[in-house]
């Protein structure tokens, strides 16, 4: 028994190194891995921020599960005490971040389907934050952080498609609106 283990490891090493020498071992990239794990460099204020950037996080989610989704697909956050969103008012169209808090408010309660048709963006920032949720809970606790690497991430590219999916969603939300008739005079 213990021979055949043996065996099959040997077989295992030398297919990975001939593998390797055919080029096809998977290389590190120069400028390292795109994410990486490290301990914390002030490990008190990095876990007191992650629990500060934690409660933020459960603060936006508690209050979506608070609030009662619009069935018009806007206007949620009119519940908290804010004014109504003038452009659908006066120009019959929503403005970019119509339905961000509808759209928060459905994704909480687990209806990501009708929350991403309401308002795309909204749905991605929902799933943004609950993603964000166990590794700031993870780094809070283990004092570790998980951070991008900038070298390899360029920030322009970023900015620009994150500022592209905003004014798709808001796109998307206007054109559904009038196939809906949501945004028709009358």
């Amino acid at each position: 028994m213990a021979r055949h283990v043996l065996d099959t490891a040997n077989a295992l090493l030398a297919a990975s190194q001939a593998d390797a020498a055919c080029g096809r071992a998977r290389r590190a990239h120069p400028l390292g891995p795109v994410f990486s794990c490290r301990p914390m460099v002030r490990p008190l204020l990095g876990r007191l921020t992650a629990v500060v950037l934690l409660s933020g996080c459960a603060g936006l989610l508690a209050a979506g599960a608070v609030l009662r989704p619009d069935p018009r697909g806007y206007g949620t956050h009119e519940q908290v005490g804010l004014s109504p969103c003038p452009l659908p008012l006066y120009f019959r169209l929503p403005c970019p971040s119509c339905g961000m808090s509808t759209a928060f408010a459905l994704t909480v309660r687990g209806r990501w389907l009708r929350a991403a048709y309401t308002q795309p963006m909204g749905w991605l920032l929902c799933v943004a934050v609950l993603t964000a949720v166990p590794f700031l809970a993870w780094s809070a606790w283990r004092g570790r952080v998980v951070e991008l690497n900038w070298y390899r991430v360029r920030p322009a590219p970023l900015v620009l498609g994150v500022l592209f999916l905003f004014l798709a969603a808001w796109a998307f939300k206007v054109f559904s609106g009038l196939l809906d008739g949501d945004w028709t005079a009358g």
